[in-house]
């Protein structure tokens, strides 16, 4: 559970009734949860986006945003990955940002605003 953030377990009820919310871990609920209490809008989760799934996808302003988590990223064949994977949107006209779930958790304030720039910076 992620009960640091103001908020978490009513926006945990109300995403089992909205598909494009569907999350997959506690970091990806947390994310949208740090939406929520920082009244960003809230983006599309796990969603094919050229061929690739996107953490979160803000499809207005063709925006990807990533959580990379160590245990799940922590490794050569994950960052390069990445980087592919990155490459991939960006070819599409994507942009996109990358936010470790040690800042997401420790420094929520600072994603929530970097979120913010991101979205008020629609080309």
């Amino acid at each position: 559970m992620c009960p640091d953030l103001p908020g978490f377990m009513s926006f945990r009820r109300r995403v089992t009734k909205r598909p494009h919310l569907f999350t997959r871990s506690q970091n990806e609920r947390a994310f949208f949860a740090l939406c929520q209490v920082h009244g960003l809008p809230l983006p599309k989760a796990n969603q094919d986006v050229h061929g690739r799934e996107a953490d979160f996808y803000w499809v207005e302003r063709q925006l990807v945003f990533e959580i990379d988590a160590w245990h799940t990223h922590g490794n050569r064949r994950s960052f390069e990955g990445d980087r592919l994977k990155d490459e991939h949107y960006e070819d599409h006209g994507i942009r996109v940002r990358r936010v470790t779930d040690t800042r997401l958790h420790g420094e929520p304030d600072a994603v929530a605003a970097r979120v913010r720039r991101a979205l008020g910076s629609h080309p």
